[in-house]
């Protein structure tokens, strides 16, 4: 079977790092198993064609309730301790197939230091399946020293049916257009789907960007956060649908509509297309006007902030309509917004820069590659945030020191500010211009698997209130970051 893991390292890339572990000592008891391991597996294979096979790995252990929670190279499993015996199961993919450990078995001995024990797994592949036993030994070490990269998000184990699938539909937003006339948005929806995924695609113009999704599926029982993203100049509703499908399957519903602006390279629905010197003209535009300041900027793409208030409504009234696929599937009162470049100045407003722009109750905001003048948003502007902020821009393309002094320093906390290492700043869109074949393709990227996974942390921490995702965005320590500073707050 091959069971090694060095396979499993593409996609979603996180490390746990419970803040405050000291260095390796005695544990409180005999049955505190929390802290970081080194393990030595030893597995009986024989049953799949195979020896006895060695393997070695991490592993942090945190507190989780009643239980713990076991993180691993392999993925996140459930744990329990009965009569001085600790216990977790879980599945998680491996060789093409699916392993689920049904049982573990180890006590702690030398001072809570060691642990030993045993463990039964099964591997599944479409018909096939075989089995075996494991035997384990453990060393307490430094969580410093754990080396321990999850392939995915819980619900991305895969191969569990239960777990929900990516849904995706469009949907239609009445709004209004640059010189304030009505317009009909094209409004992109992802969300978890309980029909199973097809072999789907994104068009970026002539260009597909391959992907699995459950097209007009239906939508899993909620209620679930709601997010929306801004996408830049000349972008399109899809243009970080390499987020958005991983938002969803951490159990969000995310809306990105296509900005009407003046120029559109790509879009949701159609064909459009432009030529490389009137993108930039008209970048260089939108850059004259908004660092010119929010009047400037409010004044000329007003339009934008307004839409995206709109989609957020419409939104909300899709989930009160007893006629709409979303009823009663959207929680009102945990919503998020992020937004690329000038979808990140978008993001700012409703964020609370400017007063009267804002979404009231807004959870987190992430700015993905914003502007960074003194004159875009003034210290006042920053300091007039009303969520937690989580900015995000590549090595090559800023200067840390820069977005710390005029972003970062007056947010109010939390806050964060990560530097994405070989990035620039077209890296945070995605799509046609890296011309990757597949969002598979897109994720196995050391640099947008750095981008999805603190996207996908800061919104399940402080949107959805999960807090082994806020423990992880506390310690700060994400492959593919340059830097990193956190601020959480009290």
């Amino acid at each position: 079977m091959g069971r090694g893991i060095s396979r499993l390292l593409a996609g979603w890339v996180l490390i746990i790092v419970l803040a405050g572990w000291g260095s390796v000592g005695l544990a409180e008891d005999l049955t505190d198993i929390v802290g970081a391991w080194r393990v030595e597996e030893i597995a009986d294979e024989r049953n799949c064609g195979e020896s006895f096979s060695t393997y070695h790995w991490d592993a942090i252990v945190t507190r989780e309730g009643d239980g713990f929670t076991v993180a691993t190279q392999r993925g996140v499993f459930s744990g329990w301790t009965e009569n001085e015996v600790h216990h977790w199961t879980g599945p998680y993919p491996e060789d093409g197939g699916i392993t689920t450990i049904t049982g573990t078995n180890v006590t702690l001995s030398a001072g809570g230091l060691e642990f030993s024990g045993d463990g039964q797994w099964i591997w599944q592949s479409g018909g096939y399946s075989c089995s075996g036993p494991s035997q384990l030994w453990g060393t307490r070490i430094d969580v410093a020293e754990a080396d321990v990269p999850l392939v995915a998000l819980p619900d991305q184990q895969g191969g569990d049916e239960q777990e929900p699938s990516v849904g995706f539909r469009l949907i239609q937003v009445d709004s209004v257009g640059v010189g304030g006339e009505p317009v009909s948005l094209d409004v992109a929806v992802w969300y978890p789907s309980t029909d199973p995924a097809q072999a789907d695609s994104y068009a970026f113009g002539n260009f597909q960007m391959a992907t699995e999704l459950a097209r007009n599926g239906a939508v899993a029982p909620g209620p679930h956060p709601l997010i929306l993203f801004s996408h830049g100049a000349g972008g399109s509703g899809h243009s970080t649908a390499y987020i958005c499908e991983g938002l969803a399957r951490a159990g969000f519903v995310v809306v990105a509509p296509d900005h009407t602006d003046a120029v559109s390279c790509v879009r949701l629905v159609g064909n459009e297309t432009c030529r490389l010197g009137e993108l930039l003209a008209y970048a260089g535009e939108v850059r004259n006007n908004i660092v010119a300041g929010p009047e400037s900027g409010l004044a000329a793409f007003g339009y934008r902030p307004a839409q995206a208030r709109d989609t957020l409504n419409a939104m909300l009234a899709l989930n009160g309509d007893p006629g709409s696929p979303f009823h009663g599937t959207v929680d009102c009162d945990r919503v998020g917004m992020f937004g690329h470049s000038f979808g990140a100045w978008t993001t700012m407003l409703l964020a609370g820069a400017v007063e009267g722009e804002a979404w009231p109750g807004l959870d987190g905001a992430v700015s993905l590659s914003g502007p960074t003048t003194e004159t875009t948003f003034s210290t006042e502007h920053i300091s007039s945030l009303n969520c937690p902020i989580m900015y995000q821009a590549g090595s090559r393309e800023w200067n840390l020191d820069r977005y710390q002094r005029l972003l970062y320093d007056p947010s109010p906390a939390p806050k964060y500010l990560i530097q994405v290492e070989g990035a620039d700043h077209n890296t945070f869109a995605g799509g046609a211009a890296s011309r990757t074949p597949s969002i598979e393709g897109l994720l196995s990227q050391p640099h947008r698997g750095t981008i999805a996974a603190a996207t996908i942390d800061f919104f399940l921490a402080h949107v959805a209130g999960d807090s082994q995702a806020l423990a992880r965005l506390e310690a700060g320590q994400y492959p593919g970051t340059s830097q990193m500073l956190a601020d959480p707050g009290p």
